[in-house]
């Protein structure tokens, strides 16, 4: 197989902040809402976080190109954002 000449076009970087020690649950979804990928962390120390997502949804399947949203939640806060994947 040939390399892919832009393998960083379909991974998507996802920053968050954590105030104050917690677990985060980071699950993206499609424009119609389905949960295509979820990723759950143990607690992790206040600070700044990205996590890459490589487009592939929880069975291992490359998603379509287009806008899928993040959710990243911990007990206390829940933040939002809007990311697009281009194969």
């Amino acid at each position: 197989g040939h390399p892919d000449p832009n393998p960083c076009s379909s991974t998507t970087t996802i920053q968050y902040e954590l105030p104050s020690s917690a677990g985060v649950t980071i699950r993206s979804y499609d424009v119609v809402g389905w949960n295509v990928w979820g990723n759950e962390k143990s607690a992790e120390a206040e600070g700044y976080y990205s996590l890459q997502w490589d487009g592939l949804n929880n069975y291992g399947n490359q998603v379509a190109s287009g806008v899928y949203l993040i959710s990243c939640s911990t007990p206390e806060f829940r933040a939002v954002q809007k990311v697009v994947l281009l194969h």
